[in-house]
Order: structure tokens, then C-alpha cells, then sequence
């Protein structure tokens, strides 16, 4: 393990405790100590600016589930079941984030991905507005754990690794194959597939695709945050 990830521990470590009812007020006095360099490292590895965050990104993926179930709804589609996962529970710190790191960036290159096959404007910009929290996410965790490509923190970096001024779409193929090392079984659901023909009912393909990853996200960090940000 590099010096960088040195501070990674396993939960039986248990060094931290999740911070109830906090607000957004705690987010902005960690920035402000970000922006002295001489805490710039304790800022990041501060445990209670680690708790509030991961408490954040749990609340918005638990959020970001029941959006697009009722978008799925709304447009007289029926929302898939949870799917069954399987190698989401981690045995380290430093195993969570990067497994973070990767469902986070795939849920972001598959938005931009199938962004042009949306039919209905209202859908596009109701799922836009996750998306852009979706890179949000992506963002702080890439900084949180460097790349096992560059060995440096690109807050860019895509689920590949590699830094990027423009996000790069992922196919369904791309995105399966990061997807399905998680998957066990559809759980009754529709099949993982959308068309590259825009249409009404491949916008509803389109939302049980992308409520699949919504899935994987909150069950990783759901089941994660609590072991290691208890």
C-alpha cells in the first residue's frame, strides 16, 4: 500500500462515528480549512468532515432511487425490484473507496452515455439533475483515493482511471461490464437493456437501466458507511 493510502484501516480499527443531524454548515467550515495549505491534508482526512459526506452521498443515492422509481412511474412504466448484489461488503477502508470510486464514476459515464437516446425533454432534465450530484460524488472520492493507473489524485478521472476535461459516454456493453461483477440476479426485474432508438417506452428501458446502478450505489454505501464512518 503507498504512503498516500496509508491512513485506510479495516473496520475492526473502528476510528470513526457517524455525526446525526448535521448540516450543511459543517461542509463549509471544512472548506474553508482546505483552503490553508498547511491543512490541507487534515482537512481530507478529518473523520468528521468524512462522516458528514459519506452521510450526504447516502441520503442522495437513497434519494436518487426513489426519484427515478417515480419518474419510471410517472411516464406509466413499472419500476424494477432491487436487484440481489454480490461483493459489496468490503474488508477495508481502502477496499470501500475504491469500489465507491467505481460505481460512482460508471453511474456517471453511463448518464452521459445514454443521455442522447432520451425522448422526453422532462426526463432528460430530471435525470440531468442527478447526474450532475452523480459527478459531484465521483469528484471527491477520486480525490479521496488515487488511481491505481496514475498513482495521483485526478478528480476527472473516469471509471477507467483515466483524467478527463469531457466525460466520456459509456456504451450498455461498457457499462455492463463494470456492473455485473457486482450482479447475482435481476430479482424478478426486466432485463439490463435500452435501445439506441429513442422512444417512449426505451426512456422507461433507459430508467430501470440506470435505477440498476442507483441500486448497486446505495447498497455499496449502505452497507459500507456505517462500518467504516459508524
Amino acid at each position: 500500500m503507498s504512503q498516500d493510502n496509508a491512513r485506510f484501516k479495516s473496520p475492526s480499527e473502528g476510528r470513526r462515528s457517524f455525526l446525526k443531524g448535521a448540516g450543511v454548515v459543517g461542509v463549509g467550515a471544512v472548506g474553508t480549512a482546505m483552503m490553508t495549505p498547511s491543512k490541507s491534508h487534515a482537512a481530507v482526512d478529518d473523520p468528521a468532515y468524512l462522516k458528514l459526506s459519506f452521510e450526504d452521498i447516502l441520503r442522495h443515492k437513497n434519494a436518487h432511487v426513489t426519484a427515478i422509481q417515480d419518474m419510471i412511474t410517472a411516464l406509466g412504466g413499472t419500476p424494477r425490484p432491487k436487484p440481489v448484489f454480490r461483493n459489496t461488503t468490503k474488508a477495508t477502508e481502502l477496499e470501500f473507496l475504491r469500489t465507491a470510486r467505481t460505481v460512482v464514476n460508471l453511474s456517471v459515464g453511463t448518464d452521459v452515455g445514454v443521455a442522447p437516446l432520451v425522448f422526453d425533454a422532462n426526463i432528460l432534465v430530471d435525470f440531468a439533475a442527478i447526474a450532475l450530484i452523480e459527478g459531484r460524488h465521483a469528484g471527491w472520492i477520486n480525490h479521496l483515493v488515487a488511481s491505481e493507473l496514475t498513482n495521483v489524485r485526478r478528480i476527472t478521472a473516469n471509471v477507467y482511471g483515466l483524467e478527463q476535461t469531457f466525460e466520456r459516454g459509456l456504451s450498455r456493453e461498457e457499462a455492463l461490464n463494470f456492473y455485473l461483477p457486482y450482479h447475482q440476479t435481476l430479482n424478478g426485474g426486466p432485463a439490463l437493456f435500452y435501445s439506441t432508438t429513442a422512444s417512449a417506452q426505451n426512456d422507461i428501458n433507459i430508467l430501470n437501466f440506470l435505477l440498476a446502478l442507483e441500486f448497486l450505489q446505495q447498497e455499496v454505501f449502505a452497507i459500507n458507511v456505517p462500518v467504516f464512518y459508524p
